[in-house]
Order: structure tokens, then C-alpha cells, then sequence
């Protein structure tokens, strides 16, 4: 450093000065239109140039600027980071509030599965044991069951072997009944029976008279008689008109036969003559409705007749075409 230099840096403030001696020196400045092609006499020459002092002044100054500069982007940079910082603090608490509130609704989860688990524990353990109590109560209704069951076909088999018995004693009974019943009809079931006496001429008039028999003990009461009559010749048959039959008030009884007749009141001397002398026959329909008087049974005693009279015959000959005693 020369003289002049050195009178320059007196001038100067210490902490420019400290500055200054810090700094690297000044590279020449190479000003020759040669350039590279310049002499080395030249590059000596110029380095011993000396620059300026306002041209360092304003290199301090730009250096300051820089350092200012320098120093706001770092206070900048400081109030950035600050702010992130702070940020990141508030992210951070807000992030360990959620994972605290997560702790806490995950504390309270679990006391509710808790909860959940020993409640759904009773209910398992209320359903075993229900169960098990339903198990034996069927246990014991099936065992009641079986012991019902087995009674039941032993009753059963008793109740089938009763019937059975009760069966055979019925059927003996009803047998004996239907014997009993087949005595006391043949007993007291009474049977009428009709015979022709004589057919009689008796002022131009032909009578038939006949003879109601009661062959029984059982008395009995002739309620009606329904009667006809007619006479059939060799070649024609001619009707005869017989009175309407009227109810009868008649008794019968074994020992007391009834002797009864009835006429044909339409027959004309020809036709008299006729049967009289055997030529023609008399037919005979009648019907005897009577009342047993031990059961009160209705009954009817159904006749059909054939009466011929042979001459010097007294009684005619009947040949019965049915001859019955039947319920009513």
C-alpha cells in the first residue's frame, strides 16, 4: 500500500477500514484494443494502476445494499419460518385436540362395546340358561308323554278286550232277545182264519155264510172289512155290486169264533140257479183289519176264495188263492 492510499484510509471511518483490508484486491483493468495480445510489459504497467476512491466508495455501497438486502430476505425469511412455525404449532395442537377427542371417542367406543359385550354376554348367558329350562321342561313333558302313552295302550288294549267281551254279551243278549221276542210273537202274535159254511138261498137272495176262527190266546178286535164279490160263469164273467163295508166293532177270541155271512143282493135267478147248481162259481175278496189287543199292533187278515157248490154239497168246496195274516 503507498502513501497515498494510506492517507486515503486515515480519511476513513475504522469500520470502513477494517472492511476495506477484508476485502480482496481489485483486479486490473485491461483496457488495450490488443487484448490477449498485449505485452507483458503492459500488464505490469497497468497493475500498478491505482483505482479511485469514489470508485471503491460505490463498491462499498453496493456491497452494503447487498448486505441490507441480505438482511431483509432474512428477517423475512425469519417472519416466514415464524409463521410457519407457528402454523405448524397450531396444526400440530389441532392435530393432538383430534387425536385427543379420537382417544377420547375411541375410550368411550370401547366402554360402549364394553357395554355392549357384557350385556350381549347376560343375554347368552340368560338364553343358556333359558335353554337348558326349556330342555328339561321338555325333557319332563316328553318322559309325562311316554308314561301317557304307555298307559293310554294299556287302556287301550283293556278297553278293546271290554269291548270285545261287552261284544260277545251283547250279541248273546240280542240273540236271547230275538228268542224271546220269537216266543212271545209266536205266544201272543194272534192268527185269524176265515171258513165258508153253506151258500143259502133265501127269498131269491144268495147268502154266503162262514165262520171267523182265532187260532191263538191272544184276543183280538176287527176294526173294518173291506169285501167284494162276483160270479163267473162257463163263458162270461158278470160283476155283482156288494154293499159298501162299514166299520165292525167285532171281538175274536180262541174260544168264541165268530159266525158271520154277507149276500149278494144283485144276482138274479138265473145266475142263482146257475151256482146253485154247481155251474158257476162265486169269487170272494175280503179284507179283515183288527187291533191285537196285548200290543196294540195293527194287522190284516187278507182272504181270496173260490166257492163252488156241487149239487147235494152243503158245505160248498172253497179253494183258497191266499190265505195271510200280515202287519199292516
Amino acid at each position: 500500500m503507498n502513501s497515498k492510499q494510506r492517507r486515503h484510509n486515515k480519511s476513513q471511518p475504522n469500520y470502513q477500514l477494517r472492511r476495506a483490508n477484508s476485502l480482496p484486491p481489485t483486479p486490473p483493468i485491461n483496457n488495450s484494443p490488443q487484448g490477449e495480445n498485449a505485452s507483458a510489459g503492459d500488464n505490469n504497467s497497468n497493475n500498478n494502476i491505482q483505482q479511485s476512491p469514489y470508485d471503491n466508495k460505490r463498491k462499498w455501497q453496493y456491497a452494503d445494499t447487498i448486505a441490507v438486502l441480505a438482511l431483509l430476505v432474512a428477517v423475512a425469511m425469519t417472519v416466514v419460518t415464524y409463521q410457519l412455525f407457528k402454523q405448524t404449532l397450531t396444526s400440530t395442537k389441532a392435530a393432538t385436540d383430534s387425536a385427543d377427542a379420537a382417544k377420547v371417542s375411541s375410550t368411550a367406543t370401547k366402554k360402549s362395546a364394553d357395554l355392549q359385550k357384557l350385556a350381549l354376554d347376560s343375554q347368552i348367558s340368560a338364553k343358556k340358561q333359558s335353554d337348558a329350562s326349556d330342555v328339561k321342561k321338555f325333557q319332563r313333558e316328553n318322559d309325562l308323554f311316554e308314561l301317557q302313552k304307555k298307559s293310554y295302550a294299556s287302556n287301550e288294549k283293556d278297553r278293546i278286550a271290554r269291548f270285545k267281551r261287552d261284544t260277545v254279551a251283547i250279541g248273546l243278549q240280542i240273540k236271547s232277545l230275538k228268542q224271546n221276542q220269537d216266543q212271545f210273537t209266536k205266544q201272543y202274535e194272534p192268527y185269524l182264519k176265515l171258513t165258508v159254511d153253506s151258500i143259502v138261498v133265501r127269498f131269491n137272495k144268495l147268502y154266503v155264510f162262514y165262520t171267523m176262527l182265532n187260532l191263538t190266546n191272544t184276543p183280538v178286535k176287527v176294526v173294518n172289512i173291506k169285501s167284494s164279490a162276483y160270479v163267473r160263469g162257463t163263458q162270461s164273467i158278470i160283476p155283482v155290486k156288494m154293499p159298501e163295508a162299514a166299520p165292525e166293532n167285532l171281538y175274536i177270541i180262541k174260544e168264541t169264533p165268530q159266525q158271520r155271512f154277507f149276500p149278494i143282493p144283485e144276482a138274479n135267478p138265473k145266475e142263482i140257479k146257475f151256482v146253485v147248481s154247481g155251474v158257476w162259481s162265486i169269487f170272494w175278496d175280503v179284507e179283515f183289519e183288527y187291533i191285537n189287543q196285548i200290543t196294540d199292533e195293527k194287522r190284516c187278515y187278507i182272504v181270496s176264495v173260490k166257492l163252488n157248490k156241487t149239487r147235494g154239497e152243503n158245505p160248498p168246496y172253497p179253494v183258497f188263492s191266499r190265505n195271510d195274516n200280515i202287519p199292516k
